[in-house]
């Protein structure tokens, strides 16, 4: 009996021998890999801060140029590991929608184009009729309360040396501004074509009555499908860093530069 009862203890020290071993192996291999996905993660934010600091130094480096051309980001950032590069681009499309308009902001509109060469704005005949979509605020209850709006739209004739407002047209659905004339609503084809002399330029101005607006995004539509202008420059800069795939980090950042803002006021006021 005794001789059993000494094998039954020796059984079960060693039964708790091995649990105590396997929850210590257990334990230590939960320790490692916490501790691996830990550096993995430190890694990734670093790269992630890296890539994003050498984006914006791209971007910084391409805009500081007289020209247009390309940025290499890794022979910017010469013996970094980084890779990637900011491009410009130009794009001419049948449809434009501004960047947030603020309360009592403007924005100008080409028609016909920029020189950014000359830094003059192009001339001729602008025979299209255009609309105007309400993109930002959505809601269709928006006249409701603080988002309500109208844009006033001025139309100029920008010849060398006559530079001048032509039309002036409202779109007001919220019904905001008494006793006004040459209203449209969003959506409306509005006759360009019947301006006289040609319109080269147009000022979209916010009328809003709330401290509270979030402020305004409006699209300018072409009826006729025809491209307008490109109204601008987009820098678009990447930068990627990370000497493995599971470190590797990409970052991207677009920057849009619109050809230059006039106010309305600028030009001399013959209607």
């Amino acid at each position: 009996m005794l001789i059993h009862k000494k094998k039954a203890q020796s059984g079960h020290a060693l039964m708790i021998a091995i649990l105590v071993a396997t929850v210590l192996f257990t334990a230590g291999i939960s320790i490692t890999s916490f501790t691996t996905q830990d550096s993995k993660i430190a890694a990734l934010e670093e790269n992630e801060s890296i890539a994003r600091a050498a984006a914006e130094a791209g971007l910084e480096a391409a805009i500081g140029q007289t020209t247009d051309d390309d940025v290499n980001i890794g022979e910017l950032l010469e013996g970094s590991g980084l890779s990637g590069d900011a491009v410009f681009s130009t794009e001419a499309a049948a449809q434009f929608t501004t960047p947030l308009i603020s309360k009592d902001g403007q924005y100008t509109f080409y028609l016909l184009g920029y020189d950014s060469d000359t830094n003059q704005i192009l001339t001729g005949a602008f025979g299209d009729d255009i609309r105007i979509n309400r993109i930002q605020p959505s809601a269709s209850d928006y006249c409701s309360g603080t988002q309500a709006f109208a844009v006033e739209l001025t139309f100029i004739d920008a010849t060398a040396g006559t530079g001048s407002i032509v039309q002036r047209y409202l779109i007001d659905e919220c019904d905001l501004i008494n006793g006004t004339t040459d209203e449209y609503d969003f959506a409306d084809n509005i006759p360009s074509s019947s301006i006289s002399p040609d319109p080269h330029i147009v000022i979209a101005r916010i009328i809003a009555p709330s401290n509270s607006f979030d402020g305004a995004k409006i699209e300018f539509d072409n009826v006729a499908s025809n491209n307008f202008p490109a109204q601008g420059r987009t820098v678009t800069s990447t930068a990627s860093v990370g000497e493995t795939s599971n470190e590797n980090v990409t970052k991207k950042i677009r920057l849009f530069q619109s050809h230059p803002q006039f106010p309305a006021e600028f030009f001399v006021t013959s209607m």
